[in-house]
């Protein structure tokens, strides 16, 4: 009868532990999966950004070169001409911020540093671009001109700030100079590709929420 209590009482436990194994072995694979689908519509975002502005480039008749590479749009660079220079085009597809009640953008420090280390080594100019779906509009600026000082209401422009983890370089809006509005089809697409992002890292939060109270943190 012992032995028969024993042996019940360790398949219990065997069974119990291949079930929590199970479970967290699926709450790691759903977190990944999210992960994943959220990287690629990060990209998706970012590359639907990059085809409105060679858009807005084509219909106001600029001359523009794209590497055309849509495995990677990190490597999809623009580069335009104008008054006889050329001008890499970096662009971001972001919405924009409040920073001590001042509508911002901003883009990571070390991009911003890189782009101004290569100005002043090689002579290469930036035009930094944003496509804004709360605006609902295009903007951006030279980043020659962005890095000039400015003050608005007290507050010195560009400035530099910790944020989710990353350090970023941020810019006044009043310091962006408007290209074009976002029509709505274009407008439509972009703020459900925004929608499916947000859900996905709200997924995420929420699977890293759930593991944390089964652990008893």
């Amino acid at each position: 009868l012992i032995n028969y209590i024993q042996k019940n009482h360790l398949m219990k436990m065997s069974y119990l532990l291949t079930t929590s194994m199970k479970l967290k072995i699926k709450h790691i694979m759903n977190i990944k999966n999210y992960k994943i689908m959220s990287k690629h519509l990060n990209k998706e975002i970012g590359m639907f950004g990059q085809k409105l502005v060679c858009k807005y480039l084509k219909e106001n008749k600029f001359n523009y070169w794209t590497n055309d590479d849509k495995n990677n749009y990190n490597k999809n660079d623009i580069i335009m001409e104008k008054d006889n220079n050329l001008y890499f085009v970096e662009v971001s597809t972001k919405r924009h911020t409040f920073k001590n009640n001042h509508k911002c953008t901003g883009k990571n420090k070390k991009q911003i540093d890189r782009y101004i280390e290569r100005e002043s080594l090689y002579g290469h100019k930036y035009f930094i671009v944003f496509v804004d779906y709360n605006t609902k509009t295009i903007y951006g600026n030279y980043i020659s001109n962005l890095m000039n000082k400015t003050y608005s209401r007290g507050k010195e422009f560009p400035y530099v700030e910790n944020s989710g983890g990353q350090v970023i370089t941020y810019f006044n809006l009043e310091n962006m100079t408007v290209l074009a509005d976002i029509n709505k089809d274009d407008l439509d697409k972009l703020g459900e590709l925004h929608f499916k992002n947000k859900t996905q890292k709200e997924q995420v939060n929420l699977f890293d929420a759930i593991n944390d109270l089964k652990n008893g943190y």
